[in-house]
């Protein structure tokens, strides 16, 4: 874990990891989100240098370490070459597969009845008796959107079942707090950040709310490896704007 924690800090700010409490735990507790989150800081490093070969390659090593990040990552590597080699703009293809996103969860549960990944999220979410966001309609979907964008921020779990603090759920709150918050800075940061760099990131978020939004098991988690370079690059932009 101290190997994993250079690699952060070597393509993150260190203070990101202070706003992000979650992966801070993470270093002292047997947990897969401290790897997936350095390969993931990497991935974006290689497609940052169009080093599309290594970007694959870090997006399967994902994958059979997180299935969930390492679809968010292929998605990111197809959002990023679309946008390379095309004159679309982020907005139009986040806009795009949110419609294809929309239109796909009306027949999720006729496609991917034999996926693995589907069925257990399914039988998860149907365990924990929320029947609601499991459906196929339109409002199942945005309540998921909903959900995936605000659940850590505003549903907090500071005690456990026996009533005992729940350092875990105090963090995750911490940590959902402050992504709702750098999401809500990008959208207003105007010229303070580069824009293509702002529009990439903002971008990168969009799509992979949509994505996960697709799950029928709400897990917000995933959106938290995603400001941490968010964070990052707020944080250099800031610093050079003091200085």
């Amino acid at each position: 874990n101290s190997l994993l924690l250079l690699v952060i800090c070597r393509y993150a700010h260190p203070a990101s990891l202070m706003l992000q409490p979650y992966f801070l735990i993470s270093a002292v507790l047997p947990s897969k989100d401290l790897l997936v989150l350095a390969l993931f800081l990497l991935f974006l490093q290689s497609l940052s240098r169009h080093r599309y070969l290594n970007a694959c390659l870090l997006t399967l090593l994902i994958f059979l370490t997180r299935d969930g990040a390492g679809l968010i990552a292929t998605l990111v590597l197809c959002a990023h070459w679309v946008l390379l080699r095309t004159a679309f703009s982020p907005g139009f293809v986040v806009l795009v597969f949110f419609s294809c996103a929309s239109t796909l969860n009306f027949f999720m549960g006729v496609l991917f009845d034999d996926l693995f990944i589907f069925t257990r999220n399914l039988d998860i979410a149907e365990s924990e008796g929320v029947y609601d966001l499991t459906g196929s309609d339109l409002r199942s979907f945005w309540t998921r959107i909903f959900g995936n964008l605000t659940n850590l921020a505003f549903r907090p779990v500071f005690f456990d079942e026996r009533g005992d603090f729940a350092l875990l759920g105090f963090l995750y709150w911490l940590s959902g707090v402050f992504s709702l918050t750098a999401l809500v800075l990008y959208l207003f940061a105007g010229k303070r950040f580069d824009v293509n760099t702002r529009r990439f990131y903002l971008c990168m978020f969009g799509l992979s709310l949509c994505l996960i939004s697709l799950n029928p098991l709400v897990q917000p988690r995933y959106l938290l490896m995603l400001t941490i370079p968010m964070v990052s690059v707020g944080i250099q932009r800031c610093a050079a704007h003091i200085w």
